[in-house]
């Protein structure tokens, strides 16, 4: 059905952060904590290129002012331009002599001289003025689809980094098996891209640097750019839908469980008979979870009529189960209309589901069949962030719906 790309990366990453095991643990959309890694491995001595964004730093005393300069080199010949903002103030003559550039601004009788060794151009801007120390950083272009192999608690063995940039700007997200980061929004400082988000499920970071060999470093991972044509094998992609199986496909998915209002809801009940279902299993704790339920909502608005049922098993810590206030705002907010069911805790998940392999992720949505069967199990869910992967998933759901529907 879907052709999911779920690889991604992190840095020092939690195992129990990794786990999506519940409430108890962090929150499964913070798989990353990334803490700062030891910055990009030095540079092998080679050919000098200037091309691209530089960003740093003029220093003069104890004043410390934001320096960006834009190069194009061609040869030796070199043109330049400081940007602020929709300012740009060219230089009127460039050169690159070995590693050691210069740069004219006549009109103020200013010169830039600077030396670059392992990406890092250092020296004086100074002539009408008493000079100002530089030390500038090359931006590095890692926008697009990074992989890396991976041994992750779930099994999986491939994650995914999607990367956009522009200038010094990125946001990043990281589309594991069981789901997605959400967007992560930063900037390049001193080498590093450290990039963050702090939502209403809380904090996020993820820092990254390239390194000289084209890959990228963030803490103990390393990821490989996902070339078009690759020059050698690359890590397979976890496929969602083959990652969590029933052990007994002839037999139905069964659950018994109450509503918020304490009614018993039942596979068994007639209303689910010769209807296509959709089981997710999940909790308002997840994420995903909030970024699948629009998905769930307007399918069921679109199809009920035609025969869909969709039920939500939710899994809750003790005090939620208890007074679900989380649960109850996650019904409100999205307007759910299908009944969510007081499944259990996070860590009673086999127990109360039992016969199903790798049912380890939040959320899992089971596609039931007009003849009670088990027809796909798609394992975690590809939020709005992830663009491209979000659309294809969409479509592919409800493709998969109206052949259900049509008993094919």
């Amino acid at each position: 059905m879907r052709l999911l790309s779920v690889l991604l990366f992190a840095t020092v990453l939690l195992p129990a952060q990794l786990t999506g095991a519940g409430p108890g643990a962090a929150a499964p959309r913070h798989p990353l904590n990334i803490r700062p890694g030891r910055g990009p491995r030095q540079p092998q001595p080679g050919r000098v290129s200037l091309t691209g964004l530089w960003v740093g730093t003029a220093q003069r005393g104890a004043i410390t002012t934001p320096v960006t300069l834009q190069v194009t080199q061609t040869g030796s010949h070199i043109e330049a331009t400081f940007l602020n903002g929709p300012q740009h103030s060219r230089a009127y003559s460039g050169s690159l002599n070995g590693t050691t550039l210069e740069l004219q601004f006549p009109d103020y009788a200013n010169a830039l001289t600077a030396t670059v060794e392992h990406g890092v151009l250092t020296g004086t801007f100074a002539g009408y003025a008493k000079p100002e120390l530089l030390r500038l950083r090359q931006v590095p272009d890692i926008a697009g689809n990074w992989s890396i192999a991976v041994r992750g608690p779930k099994g999986e063995t491939a994650w995914k980094l999607q990367v956009e940039q522009k200038g010094t700007a990125v946001q990043a997200v990281v589309l594991r098996i069981d789901g997605d980061t959400g967007m992560l929004y930063g900037s390049f400082h001193d080498g590093v891209f450290t990039l963050s988000h702090f939502n209403a499920d809380g904090p996020n970071t993820l820092t990254l640097s390239l390194l000289p060999d084209g890959t990228l470093q963030a803490g103990r991972y390393i990821a490989h750019r996902v070339a078009a044509t690759p020059a050698a094998p690359q890590p397979a992609v976890d496929d969602p839908l083959q990652h969590t199986r029933m052990e007994h496909p002839d037999e139905p998915l069964r659950f018994r469980f109450p509503d918020l209002a304490g009614h018993i809801v039942s596979s068994t009940d007639a209303r689910f008979r010769g209807k296509v279902l959709l089981v997710t299993v999940g909790g308002s704790w997840c994420p995903n979870c909030h970024d699948e339920a629009p998905m769930l909502v307007s399918l069921y608005h679109r199809f009920h009529a035609r025969g869909l049922e969709i039920v939500d098993l939710d899994f809750e810590e003790a005090a939620q189960l208890a007074d679900p206030t989380r649960l109850r705002a996650f019904i409100r907010d999205y307007a759910i209309p299908y009944p969510v069911l007081l499944a259990g805790m996070p860590d009673q998940l086999d127990q109360k589901l039992p016969g199903i392999s790798g049912l380890n992720s939040w959320p899992t949505l089971f596609f039931i069949g007009r003849d009670g069967l088990v027809k796909a199990i798609d394992t975690g869910f590809a939020g709005p962030a992830t663009g491209a992967a979000h659309a294809q998933l969409i479509a592919e759901t409800t493709a998969l719906v109206q052949r259900l529907l049509a008993g094919r």
